[in-house]
């Protein structure tokens, strides 16, 4: 009786082993060849009820194939090194009813009594665990990748251990390789730049052992790598104990020499330019699309006549200040940079504070994000009132010139140096008869006498211009209808630019010849023979 009682304990001990054990549990009959036993959770792992499951056996779950290898004599193997006492560990490949391969783990051991051959076997299904394990692989990788296309090298530093672990990267940082004995602790103290050495001692120092307990870092500074000098960036974690030693330090170190220069190049770019805004007395504005806000640079607010506490970071407040005759134009230009457009030499008034008007031209561009996107809109604005107000006076007398040479009663004329008429007056035109287009079309040989004197003339005209700068001469014109009179024209030589023009005024002698004739006959008359 007492030995059936102990049985059913045992019986019973089993069974909760069995039926609580986390992972998949089977029971072989090595002889039979199939199951005998299995928990719910096998049941489940092979998506099978339980009678099924008692039907097959490690042949019938597993594909003929497993690693290569004839499933059937590879998983007699470790039963065999189970029945022998041992207690093989192995990987193994099952599948489910559904025919799905399940990546899993056994563990095989003999049961009593030890007169049958019968094996346990613990199954943990590693999908979830492959998961994870690729899942970390492949971060790691992800990680490693980024850290080499970024240039980060990573280092594990352990201060009480005096042990530093350096990756691929951090060696070829500092120019050590990475199969070298030395030190690594020794090797970055002597590789910092004899000028920042101390202070960054003092630095790590403070950190280890001051009265902080900061738990991140980050410090610039310059080594020596094969003699030549680099910029090294430093960012980590500090790990510490309970009572706040650090017993770990994990940080990333960067090679940003090159950044250094690009900075150095850039700031010095960046004062040229700069400079060159100060001088031409450029206004630079920005209009942030997201956020509408306006910003202007100090000569922006100069050229408006604002303060820095008087400006409206705010487009409303800037388009209060235009002319309200050019507003609507400034509205449609403003509106073609929204678009995406650039926009140039726009010209409008503004209004400052004290009244005065003052002449803009401005020009904008649209700026785009990294993905194309309109993020703002950017542009300059120059101060040209003193230039407009030199361009009103230049045309005033333009057109005071024009009144002038237009409505005078003598013959104006501009011609090049070749003597091809460039403008007329409306005297000339109805002196010689020719209209304004034909005229344009002659030359000054054209309204000469048709003789051989003509050409002789004209270039001693051209040489007297050429050495006094000015020229007055009488000689015979040829009107259209092929008419000669007398005339009398004073020239004078203009150079604008790189060319030269004569401008000449004319007038008709044939009158005034007419006259001094008559005088001269009347003057003449009382002393000839018979003129009573």
């Amino acid at each position: 009786m007492k030995k059936e009682s102990t049985l059913t304990v045992e019986e019973q001990r089993y069974r909760v082993l069995i039926d609580n054990a986390p992972e998949a549990v089977v029971v072989m009959d090595v002889e039979l060849g199939r199951f005998i036993d299995s928990n719910e959770n096998a049941c489940k792992f092979f998506k099978l009820s339980r009678e099924a499951l008692m039907t097959k056996g490690p042949a019938d779950v597993s594909p003929k194939i497993v690693f290569g290898r004839l499933a059937t004599n590879y998983s007699m193997a470790f039963i065999n090194d189970a029945l022998q006492g041992g207690n093989p560990v192995f990987d193994w490949v099952h599948m489910d009813s559904e025919g799905n391969p399940i990546p899993c783990e056994v563990r095989i051991v003999r049961l009593p009594p030890y007169d049958k051959q019968l094996v346990r076997g613990s199954i943990i299904d590693k999908r979830e665990r492959n998961k994870l394990e690729q899942a970390l692989k492949d971060r790691e990788e992800r990680l490693q990748l980024a850290l080499d296309s970024s240039g980060l090298g990573c280092f594990d530093w352990f201060p009480l251990e005096s042990r530093l672990d350096w990756d691929k990267q951090m060696h070829h940082i500092f120019g050590l390789p990475v199969e070298s004995e030395v030190d690594r602790n020794e090797y970055f103290f002597s590789s910092l730049h004899q000028e920042d050495k101390e202070r960054v001692i003092n630095n790590f120092n403070y950190l280890i052992f001051g009265d902080t307990q900061e738990t991140t870092f980050e410090d610039e500074y310059r080594i020596l790598k094969n003699g030549e000098v680099r910029h090294i960036r430093s960012n980590g974690l500090i790990f510490r104990d309970g009572q706040g030693g650090v017993n770990r330090v994990i940080g990333t170190v960067q090679d940003v020499t090159s950044r250094r220069q690009a900075d150095h190049q850039l700031a010095y770019t960046l004062r040229k330019l700069q400079l060159s805004l100060d001088s031409a007395k450029l206004g630079i504005w920005r209009y942030d699309l997201e956020t509408k806000h306006l910003d202007w640079n100090e000569q922006l607010l100069s050229i408006y006549g604002l303060a820095e506490k008087e400006f409206e970071d705010n487009i409303q407040a800037w388009k209060s200040r235009v002319h309200p005759d050019d507003a609507s134009y400034v509205d449609e230009r403003f509106a073609v940079i929204g678009e995406g457009k650039n926009v140039y030499d726009i010209e409008f008034r503004i209004i400052r504070p004290d009244g005065e008007i003052r002449y803009i031209n401005g020009s904008g561009s649209p700026e785009f994000d990294s993905q194309g996107n309109l993020v703002a809109l950017i542009g300059v604005n120059l101060d040209i009132t003193n230039l407009k107000k030199k361009e009103i006076a230049l045309r005033e007398s333009e057109e005071r010139f024009r009144a002038i040479f237009e409505q005078s009663s003598l013959s104006y004329f501009i011609r090049d140096m070749e003597g091809r008429f460039i403008d007329v007056n409306q005297a000339i035109i109805e002196t010689f008869g020719y209209t304004r287009e034909e005229f344009l079309q002659l030359g000054i040989k054209d309204i000469a006498p048709l003789n051989d004197q003509t050409e002789i003339l004209l270039k001693k005209i051209d040489d007297s211009l050429n050495a006094t700068g000015s020229v007055e001469f009488e000689s015979m014109a040829r009107k259209k209808s092929g008419e000669l009179f007398p005339g009398f024209v004073s020239s004078t030589l203009s150079n604008i630019g790189n060319q030269k023009f004569v401008y000449g005024a004319g007038r008709d002698l044939t009158e005034s010849k007419r006259m001094d004739s008559i005088i001269w006959i009347k003057t003449l008359l009382p002393v000839l023979p018979n003129a009573g």
